[in-house]
């Protein structure tokens, strides 16, 4: 099934950068495009994993981290995607690098 996704993803793409050719802005709208249709992807693979539907990254991390909502949300941000991020308890915000 990926192999049919990443032909169906090249294929999109080729025709969205021959649509916008010659501009000098056919790169960016291929590299947008590849962008929301892997993040698209994305949730698509996280609802078939955990059954969430695809409304969003932190709400998979938050059912994820279960009960110690600060420790487990920082290792499932890790797992689901790493870096840095901010993070919402509560009323604080937080800036930082997940490990």
């Amino acid at each position: 099934m990926q192999r049919s996704w990443e032909r169906f993803k090249e294929a999109y793409y080729e025709d969205l950068y021959q649509a916008v050719l010659p501009g000098a802005e056919a790169p960016i709208e291929k590299l947008a495009c590849l962008a929301q249709t892997t993040s698209a992807r994305l949730g698509e693979l996280i609802y078939l994993q955990t059954g969430l539907p695809n409304d969003g990254f932190y709400k998979a991390a938050s059912l994820m981290a279960g009960q110690d909502r600060e420790n487990g949300l920082k290792t499932s941000i890790n797992l689901l995607g790493g870096g840095t991020s901010t993070i919402r308890f509560g009323s604080n915000m937080r800036m930082g690098s997940v490990r």
